[in-house]
């Protein structure tokens, strides 16, 4: 199994859908959210690709900016330093 890191940025609904897409073979997927909140209002479909990657279970998310906004409540606050220190840990590394 492969450890597999999406960075997402400005390509947020198909970050997103490559994530969900990456899941299907059995890898472990991480979503680094960096800097940027995502959009949901601009693209629906990027509300409808974390509904379902909320689903699966193996899906880690991560995110570098304070929010209290309780849709991010499953992803876990990292420092940059952090997020450096664990994207050494991949085998993959996808950025969009």
């Amino acid at each position: 199994m492969k450890k597999i890191a999406v960075i997402i940025s400005n390509r947020q609904a198909e970050a997103l859908r490559v994530a969900a897409g990456l899941t299907l073979l059995d890898d472990a997927v991480d979503i680094f959210l960096l800097d940027n909140r995502l959009n949901t209002v601009a693209e629906p479909l990027i509300f409808k690709n974390i509904q379902m990657l909320n689903m699966i279970e193996s899906v880690g998310y991560f995110y570098n900016f304070k929010d209290d906004s309780s849709f991010y409540n499953k992803f876990i606050f990292l420092s940059n330093t952090m997020i450096a220190k664990k994207l050494l840990d991949y085998d993959y590394i996808i950025k969009y």
